[in-house]
């Protein structure tokens, strides 16, 4: 069995009962197995010839073209083309559709739109409430809300492990980003005063969490 077990990536279960520590292993051990997959599958897209990725059998073209015909209200409108059997004339005819609509496309190369660091969130929170809070502050918050991991509160050592609707993981950077409701919840609960800074220091200092959804 000792054998077995030191060849194998996933140990071997014999309960359904399960550890902090074991969930957590396996969450970073899939975490990186999906990062490993997706990068596979865009290279192997990357080298595929255009006569084969063209073709019927590998990928699927849904062309909308505008269609009148004097038949029954209760047909179909939907023609179905058959791409292998299509003259290289007509194969030429719907290559030029096929660029019009992709003209149509407005592409904006961007990373992490809408995502702000923690120095500019606190920065607009002033600005709406006039009300002071420091990064300790936000760390207290954060950990109580259970916003994004800290493994010295609550042992969560996944950085994934994050409450999306406020916070992502920014993998590249190795560090998280912030959407601007996490700034109008922190607005919310300084306007509204059902938790003062002495309430989330000592929350933050016995490790215990909120629900967030009775603050939201």
């Amino acid at each position: 069995m000792s054998t077995i077990l030191s060849r194998i990536t996933y140990s071997l279960q014999f309960s359904r009962v399960r550890t902090t520590q074991q969930k957590e292993a396996s969450k970073q051990l899939l975490s990186n197995e999906y990062k490993d997959i997706v990068d596979f599958i865009k290279k192997y897209r990357d080298h595929i010839r255009d006569d084969v990725f063209e073709s019927q059998e590998y990928s699927i073209k849904l062309i909308q073209i505008p269609k009148i015909s004097n038949t029954n209200k209760s047909d179909l409108a939907v023609e179905f083309v058959n791409w292998s059997s299509l003259s290289e004339e007509d194969k030429e005819k719907y290559d030029q559709l096929t660029a019009i609509v992709k003209d149509k496309v407005v592409k904006v190369e961007a990373v992490n739109i809408g995502k702000l660091k923690p120095g500019q969130v606190l920065s607009k929170v002033k600005e709406r409430t006039n009300a002071t809070l420091n990064h300790t502050d936000h760390k207290h918050l954060l950990c109580i809300f259970k916003i994004r991991p800290y493994s010295e509160f609550g042992g969560i050592t996944d950085p994934f492990d994050t409450n999306t609707k406020y916070c992502h993981y920014d993998e590249a950077h190795q560090d998280y980003l912030y959407q601007d409701e996490w700034i109008n919840f922190l607005v919310k609960l300084i306007h509204d005063q059902k938790l003062k800074k002495d309430d989330w220091k000592e929350k933050f200092r016995l490790k215990q969490t909120l629900n967030i959804g009775e603050y939201e």
